[in-house]
């Protein structure tokens, strides 16, 4: 004989969903102040920092326009982009051997090794985070959070989960 399943409490469940709602959003807050300030230390900016992620996801060859494709910018802004960083010595544009009018971008040394500067910090930043957690939390933690990221992928658009891994 099947058990049955006790009925769900929309109530509380309707509870939950607004308090992780909201902090959520406070996490997703903290995270992008955090981000921020880390980024400044390095004199980044947050587009610039996904722009760099994005070439390096991209095996160092991508186009200008598949890289504002990519970070969900205009060609404008995109190009504004670019020559800061080429400015600072961290990207380098050439031309396609396969098409004259396209411009590959690639990130230089310098800009790999500040990116994994930058890596190593927020990992350092992380570990004392989970230090303060015992090893069960931090599975459990790692457990939950996956749940709910496998809840989320399949109702957000495919562009937007290349977005995500990217960083």
């Amino acid at each position: 004989m099947d058990a049955i399943a006790p009925p769900i409490d929309r109530t509380a469940v309707d509870a939950d969903a607004a308090e992780l709602h909201e902090l959520a959003y406070q996490l997703s807050h903290l995270a992008r102040r955090q981000m921020h300030a880390a980024l400044a230390a390095f004199n980044l900016t947050m587009p610039q920092f996904s722009v760099l992620k994005c070439i390096l996801a991209h095996q160092n060859n991508i186009s200008v326009s598949a890289l504002a494709e990519a970070t969900h910018q205009v060609l404008p802004t995109i190009t504004g982009i670019l020559n800061r960083l080429e400015e600072r010595g961290m990207v380098v544009r050439r031309r396609s051997p396969t098409d004259r009018r396209t411009q590959l971008i690639s990130i230089t040394p310098p800009a790999e090794n500040l990116l994994a500067e930058f890596s190593q910090r927020n990992r350092s930043q992380m570990s004392a985070l989970l230090a303060k957690l015992d090893p069960e939390e931090r599975r459990f933690l790692l457990q939950i959070i996956r749940t709910l990221m496998n809840q989320f992928t399949p109702s957000i658009p495919a562009d937007h989960n290349k977005e995500a891994a990217l960083g």
